[in-house]
């Protein structure tokens, strides 16, 4: 089987046992710098096709898919620093980024399996309120067709997702400071 009909697979089984599924797709291989045209235009294609069969595997075996791609590769295209001294994987602060991007569709995924009182949402410190996780949301792909394996509405759910996730941790980061 191909990988994304074996990730369907595999959100399938998770979602039969009682799991909220959420899959970071493909990152977008064409920001690899070390990786030279042509190449780096075929990574870039090839990758944001698998992304899109991706998440189209995941949504319908009833998983949230997060487009990494769409969502962080010209962060990543601009920004040599999210790359690791290999060049090719990211660093810890490139790491930090996709996690931002991935929290939260997983804060969503995990009110969804908790009962939804304010103490649940004490469980989510990154979350100002119950409304801010039940909009988070989780960005599908029913009826995509650009390359990036989003729609544009996705596309703009996803960037804002990013920019609160990206507020939300400066606020904390504030406070931890004020606290010293």
């Amino acid at each position: 089987t191909s990988q994304p009909a074996a990730l369907g697979e595999a959100v399938e089984r998770l979602r039969a046992a009682g799991c909220e599924v959420v899959v970071g797709t493909c990152p977008d291989l064409g920001t690899i710098r070390p990786v030279q045209p042509p190449l780096r235009w075929l990574a870039r294609s090839w990758s944001r096709k698998l992304a899109l069969l991706q998440s189209q595997a995941v949504t319908a075996a009833g998983g949230c898919s997060v487009p990494i791609g769409a969502l962080l590769g010209p962060e990543f295209a601009s920004r040599a620093e999210l790359f690791g001294p290999d060049r090719f994987h990211p660093s810890v602060e490139g790491y930090s980024t996709a996690v931002s991007a991935l929290l939260p569709t997983l804060a969503s995924a995990a009110w969804r399996l908790t009962p939804r009182t304010a103490i649940a949402v004490a469980h989510l410190p990154h979350v100002v309120n119950a409304d801010a996780v039940t909009t988070a949301g989780a960005v599908t792909t029913a009826g995509a067709t650009d390359v990036d394996g989003t729609d544009a509405d996705a596309e703009q759910v996803g960037a804002a997702r990013l920019a609160a996730t990206r507020a939300a941790r400066a606020a904390r980061a504030a406070q931890a400071v004020a606290s010293l």
